[in-house]
């Protein structure tokens, strides 16, 4: 799809306060930003901010943050089947859909000879591993994103619970049982919380209160 924003596409974009709006200049799409909290100082702070995509709207699409929207710490990894090929399936940041393909090790007469690693279609210089109970995907400045899963609708689908920068300072995330995130650890310790109100969402960081 062609939800977010991506370097292979042009767009109209405004800025607005607390982010800026973009509209796919060859779909339509609609996709806007809003800052809602950050850490401040240190080599590796947290930035989140809630990414609307009207794609999403006309699918569906619910994160548990209102229809069309998720935060930019949402991303995940699941298995999928295209012409009988599996791919991994890669939801990033700002809800654009990337695919990769397992690595051929070798064709032999009992079949096609797989190693645990993929690569994304898109040019993006990114790869993933698989390792025990977790996926690793490793982007071109050896900065990694650990993914681990989670059963939905009894499929399993693989959140990313840590960022780590090529300094090996980390990002933490921690979810609710809805997988909602309920907070956020940078390398400082310093924690963006998230609560969860009938029909309100509380953002609390070191600076501001959303």
């Amino acid at each position: 799809n062609f939800n977010g924003i991506e370097s292979y596409m042009s767009y109209t974009t405004q800025e607005h306060n607390f982010g800026e709006a973009s509209i796919n200049n060859y779909t339509g799409n609609l996709t806007v930003t809003y800052n809602v909290a950050n850490t401040v100082g240190g080599t590796f702070p947290a930035q989140l901010y809630l990414v609307y995509n009207t794609t999403n709207v006309e699918l569906n699409d619910d994160y548990g943050y209102g229809l069309g929207i998720k935060p930019n710490y949402i991303q995940t990894l699941e298995k999928e089947l295209i012409d009988e090929t599996e791919l991994l399936k890669y939801l990033d940041e700002d809800g654009t859909v990337h695919y990769f393909q397992r690595e051929i090790l070798d064709h032999t007469e009992e079949g096609i000879v797989y190693s645990d690693k993929y690569y994304d279609e898109d040019g993006l210089e990114l790869s993933i591993e698989h390792k025990e109970d977790y996926y690793e995907m490793t982007d071109k400045y050896n900065s990694s994103y650990k993914f681990l899963k989670h059963i939905v609708n009894n499929n399993e689908i693989y959140y990313l619970e840590e960022l780590k920068n090529v300094d090996g300072k980390i990002i933490n995330i921690q979810f609710d049982n809805e997988r909602r995130i309920t907070k956020i650890i940078d390398s400082t310790n310093q924690e963006i919380n998230i609560t969860y109100e009938n029909n309100k969402i509380v953002f609390n960081s070191p600076h501001f209160e959303t």
